[in-house]
């Protein structure tokens, strides 16, 4: 009886086999997540329910160029900013922040945005043309303008079929005072160039405080932007336009979408506005709730806090892309 039992429980181990090698790797397995400190102006890397820093720039401000975006295989974070005496882009190993590297240097906060298989570097540039332009950067002496128009052009993201998303403002009613409210997207090669919708409600005041930060669904069908400081969430087609987080007196801002697309991360203070910000003498801003890093499903529910602590200036989370495709 007690050879049998002994023969039974090596057969179970034997058909478990690679079937619980990845149930174990599952449970096992910690979503990483990149993001930018303002207070510290420090990339940082959240996993494990930890947080660490990878490189700490000189100088950096609030807005577009902070992005810290990985490389499509997860391995390099490239981000803008002060280091070394020197203004630039930069690129460093995702792990431990090593072997930094210049990729380009640049006179203003500008840079990239997105990273994709596809598209390449895809950034964001207003100094080279007297106009906000979107281009694919190759590297410091080779890159495109793919949007190429007087009108200014914000905000692109990259779709998994290798075209550029992004907001423009060829199409507002005053060209004189711009508010961008249309989206386009064109071929990573300059063509196919096609409206894709617009937000009549989009303008200066609708976004000043925390930008459009749009994502794209994995799956390639839906987007996530900010507008009056809530989440909204549309088709890529211009359809079902509805309000994720719908709390006027919070402010959520810089979402990003899970690897499997169900759910969305961003920043908020969680607490109304106007409690959580005070300006000292000298006109800087502070906040006493800190911002940090909340999750929220694509239905709006399971509003979770993933990042903790009152003094925290969290700003632009993005998960470490996944090699998996998306079922959904």
């Amino acid at each position: 009886m007690k050879n049998l039992s002994l023969l039974t429980l090596l057969v179970i181990i034997i058909g478990c086999g690679n079937k619980c090698k990845k149930e174990n790797s599952k449970k096992t397995e910690s979503p990483v997540i990149v993001f930018f400190d303002e207070e510290n102006m420090s990339v940082k890397i959240y996993e494990n329910e930890k947080v660490r820093t990878l490189i700490t720039m000189e100088d950096s401000i609030s807005g577009m160029s902070i992005i810290p975006i990985w490389s499509p295989d997860g391995k390099k974070i490239m981000v803008t900013g002060d280091k070394n005496n020197t203004r630039g882009i930069w690129t460093l190993d995702a792990k431990d922040g090593d072997h930094l590297e210049l990729f380009m240097k640049v006179y203003q906060y500008e840079g990239p945005m997105d990273w994709t298989e596809k598209a390449g570097i895809i950034s964001d540039m207003k100094t080279i043309d007297d106009n906000n332009e979107i281009y694919i950067l190759k590297d410091s002496t080779n890159y495109k303008n793919l949007t190429n128009n007087k009108y200014w052009d914000f905000f692109p993201t990259g779709h998994p079929d290798g075209r550029v998303v992004f907001w423009t403002s060829r199409d507002d009613p005053d060209k004189e005072h711009y508010v961008f409210r249309s989206v386009y997207a064109i071929n990573h090669d300059g063509t196919g160039l096609k409206k894709l919708f617009e937000i009549e409600d989009m303008n200066q005041e609708s976004v000043g405080d925390t930008g459009i930060f749009p994502d794209i669904s994995p799956n390639g069908k839906d987007y996530v932007f900010t507008l009056n400081g809530d989440l909204y969430l549309i088709n890529l087609d211009g359809s079902e336009l509805r309000n994720l987080t719908n709390s006027p007196e919070i402010k959520e801002y810089t979402p990003a979408f899970s690897n499997d697309g169900g759910h969305i991360i961003f920043v908020t203070a969680n607490v109304p506005e106007k409690e959580n910000y005070f300006e000292d003498e000298e006109g800087r801003w502070h906040s006493t709730h800190g911002t940090n890093i909340f999750k929220i499903d694509i239905d709006g529910k399971n509003k979770t806090q993933i990042t903790f602590g009152k003094d925290n200036d969290f700003s632009h989370p993005r998960y470490q892309p996944s090699r998996k495709k998306p079922t959904n």
